[in-house]
């Protein structure tokens, strides 16, 4: 009888045994899952980017003369997309504002003697400022007074004199002035002819009976560029 109980309790004391150290793990193993749903869960805050307001002067195109004046136009970027302020000045320390803008297109800018200006770009809202940009081309023009139609035929067929002509109209015409003739009898005409004084020649000796101006055009400072004349021969 006694031999019985001693193997009951060992029996009794091996299941208790076990069924401790399978709690155990099952507690243990909750306790794992647990831990690793907290670290899936943790919150990863993403670093904040800051967008510069300091605009940046990307292109400026070339001054180009017309009527006298100069135009050309700038353009700028910021990376907070803020509107930008374009300034033109006439000093290297921008505190003489010559023009401003918000499309950075520049018009009826006059020549200056140092044949420069200077661009700032400026952040419409938190008033930052770009580094200045140095624009060249703008010389003075001296502008030419422009010869008439009128005046070209009158020369041509009345005076027929090129060194009769009067010293203004002389200096009205640009030294890379293109002539273009039409109406020329190829028969008559064994070498082209290239300068206004070949034509008042050849009205004057009576190989052309007179000529039309067809067309005219001028340069920015007003100078005879480009002439077209139709020939009229003597019957």
């Amino acid at each position: 009888m006694k031999n019985s109980q001693i193997i009951l309790l060992v029996l009794l004391f091996v299941v208790c045994g076990a069924l401790g150290f399978f709690l155990g793990k099952v507690f243990v193993g909750a306790d794992n899952h647990v831990s690793q749903e907290v670290i899936v869960e943790e919150v990863v805050e993403e670093p904040v980017v800051v967008l510069s307001t300091i605009p940046v002067i990307d292109d400026v195109t070339p001054p180009v003369g017309k009527r006298g004046v100069y135009e050309f136009s700038v353009k700028g970027s910021v990376e907070s997309g803020d509107a930008i302020i374009y300034g033109l000045y006439s000093d290297e320390g921008c505190s003489v504002k010559v023009a401003e803008n918000l499309d950075g297109v520049f018009t009826g800018i006059a020549g200056t003697d140092s044949k420069k200006y200077y661009v700032m770009a400026q952040n419409y809202r938190t008033s930052d400022t770009s580094d200045i940009v140095v624009v060249e081309g703008f010389a003075k023009l001296h502008m030419f007074r422009k010869i008439l139609e009128s005046e070209l035929e009158q020369l041509f067929n009345v005076t027929r004199s090129w060194s009769d002509a009067p010293e203004w109209m002389s200096a009205s015409v640009s030294a890379s002035m293109q002539l273009q003739i039409v109406n020329l009898d190829p028969e008559r005409e064994p070498r082209a002819t290239k300068t206004l004084g070949e034509v008042c020649m050849k009205v004057a000796n009576g190989q052309w009976e007179s000529v039309d101006v067809r067309s005219m055009s001028y340069d920015i400072q007003n100078r005879l560029q480009k002439l077209t004349i139709a020939v009229n021969y003597p019957m």
